[in-house]
């Protein structure tokens, strides 16, 4: 059933930890994180099923299905809250996920039988072990005293299982590359051996780590690999958050404040106040513009900031909530970013960065690390007082997912609207050179792999407005802009969505490297 949480294992050892109790409340947090933590959990409250005890999701899901991570979301906030009957529903909803957990004998899911009728990111998640494991992590750490001696011997067997299942994993499954779930799992696989009496986990946990940091630290750019990510970089700051705030390992503890440093000094450099957006390229993104979506990297800029410099949608509109686009469940996350507010060391100096654009230009330059088999690439980045422009060099022998990966973007105001204007490329191969520079973005297929390589694809939207071209001048609310390309010209093509496909298509007769260069005018 989609929303089952697979914590495979093989054994489990039962231990007697001993909590901080630090009983974290919404009271001794920030007041931003506050906000943004109650406004989360008004949000959830209205779709609490007391009959089966879970969040039921509104979205992707037929009725009498329940979301369960959300769940865990949920009873973070609701512990932090602490009002009327909160604690009893938390304690509810807690029982409840730890009823989803798969627990074969002696299999282990990329090893052996999974449970049957399931299959693998379809039915079921195997990275909801780190996703939730860590909030069971935050229970028993913040508020093991509201439970009593039976739950609490649950949530340790089931954070056993939990780590024993992510301990198995392939690395080819989880590498270090894997930055957000990587940094959980360090996390969760540390925190276990050291309160159950797991040396192994704590060995492998720490050098783990290390891992993660080496490649983070390629080229002296600290960069993580899965970069610029407006959803994922928020389940980083997260995951070092809890490095920093209730790991016992002083490597963790170090090496988290390093990075998460470096994270929030990026996620300043990259982010345009002025648009309400993080210029692109995107590694892993679920939309370009951050005004008509839930991401979660906006939850730490409010965090930073307050709520009237978060980029997301207007939290009143429906249109968010009930599109698949809007990626609604997101908003459940912010209880989480509310409770380890206090580990998230957000340098004072970044913070105008996150309420004003400035008037200058900006271009930036990154470097990130080879991983999981792939090159380094480089990201370089042009911004203006009402413009981005971003582009990714890559050499990978496979096309990367064109639903979340990006690898150039650009990016206008819209006079009088929220909405921002934005085009972006379609990777129809592994081998991209595209750079920005001041007004300028250039794209290139030096050594191109596949049956997509003679194509430019842009999807171009201005609000809805027609795209159309005049030898290869685009006018469209504000914004014009040139492409020059020796491929001819492009066919056009309308969405559903209001976008607009252009595709060029490079000659079959012309031998040279298939470029293209766009101008803003």
């Amino acid at each position: 059933m989609k929303g089952l949480v697979t914590w495979i294992s093989s054994a489990l050892l039962l231990a007697v930890a001993n909590y901080a109790m630090a009983q974290t409340t919404l009271g001794s947090l920030s007041a931003n994180a506050q906000s943004l933590a109650t406004l989360s959990l008004e949000w959830m409250d209205k779709d609490w099923d007391g009959s089966g005890f879970l969040k039921r999701e509104t979205l992707d899901f037929p009725p009498g299905v329940h979301e369960v991570r959300q769940t865990a979301f949920y009873a973070v906030g609701l512990m932090l809250r602490n009002q009327g009957n909160d604690t009893a529903r938390a304690v509810q909803a807690v029982n409840a996920i730890l009823t989803q957990q798969y627990n074969v004998t002696g299999a282990v899911y990329d090893e052996g039988p999974t449970p049957t009728g399931t299959v693998e990111y379809s039915s079921y998640d195997p990275n909801w072990r780190e996703f939730i494991g860590t909030t069971l992590i935050l229970q028993l750490e913040n508020w093991s005293g509201r439970y009593n001696a039976t739950e609490i011997a649950n949530i340790e067997a089931a954070l056993q299982l939990a780590a024993l299942g992510s301990y198995n994993r392939a690395a080819t499954s989880i590498p270090p590359s894997y930055s957000n779930i990587a940094i959980m799992r360090a996390f969760m696989l540390d925190y276990v051996g050291r309160n159950y009496n797991n040396p192994t986990y704590v060995s492998y946990a720490t050098s783990f780590a290390q891992q993660i940091y080496s490649l983070f630290s390629y080229n002296g750019d600290n960069t993580l690999y899965e970069y610029n990510s407006p959803t994922y970089t928020g389940v980083d700051f997260y995951g070092l958050s809890l490095w920093i705030n209730y790991s016992q390992n002083r490597v963790l503890n170090n090496l988290g404040k390093q990075i998460i440093n470096a994270l929030w000094n990026d996620l300043a450099a990259f982010y345009h106040a002025g648009l309400k957006n993080i210029a692109g390229p995107y590694d892993r993104a679920y939309g370009i513009d951050m005004t008509q979506y839930i991401a979660i990297d906006a939850q730490w800029i409010w965090l930073a900031a307050g709520q009237q410099h978060a980029p997301l949608p207007d939290l009143n509109s429906t249109v968010w909530q009930t599109t698949v686009s809007g990626h609604p469940g997101d908003w459940g996350f912010a209880p989480l970013v509310a409770a380890v507010s206090p580990g998230a060391s957000i340098p004072s100096n970044i913070v105008p960065l996150f309420q004003s654009f400035g008037s200058y230009c900006r271009e930036l330059k990154r470097y990130i690390g080879p991983g999981n088999g792939t090159n380094p690439r480089v990201d370089t980045v042009w911004m203006s007082a009402t413009q981005t422009i971003g582009g990714q060099k890559v050499n990978e022998s496979t096309t990367r997912d064109p639903t979340q990966y990006y690898p150039a973007v650009v990016q206008w105001q819209i006079p009088g609207q929220v909405a921002i204007g934005h085009l972006t490329l379609t990777p129809t191969t592994g081998v991209i050179t595209a750079v920005a520079s001041e007004k300028r973005l250039s794209v290139s297929y030096p050594k191109p792999y596949g049956n997509g390589k003679d194509v430019f694809k842009f999807i171009v939207y201005a609000n809805g407005a027609a795209v159309t071209q005049n030898k290869g001048v685009y006018t469209l609310p504000g914004q014009t802009f040139t492409i020059s390309t020796a491929a001819g010209a492009p066919n056009i093509t309308a969405n559903a969505n209001g976008s607009y496909n252009v595709v060029y298509t490079w000659p079959a007769t012309n031998t040279a490297i298939p470029s293209l260069t766009l101008t803003l005018n």
